[in-house]
């Protein structure tokens, strides 16, 4: 994504290091991190729609 649609989002997790095979890492840990007051808008994008996820 290039810097004007990232505007539109408060955390953005990108890179397979971090994030596992298909982005799967991050996922659990960010729906617990936010912020339980507030509605939400997560957006799960695989980077690899079509394949097994990681170790999970």
């Amino acid at each position: 994504m290039g810097p004007y649609a990232k505007r539109g989002f408060d955390v953005m997790y990108e890179g397979h290091k971090d994030n596992g095979d298909g982005g799967e890492e991050s996922w659990v840990s960010s729906l617990k991190k936010r912020p339980k007051n507030k509605p939400f808008f997560m957006w799960f994008a695989s980077y690899d729609a079509h394949r097994g996820m990681g170790s999970q």
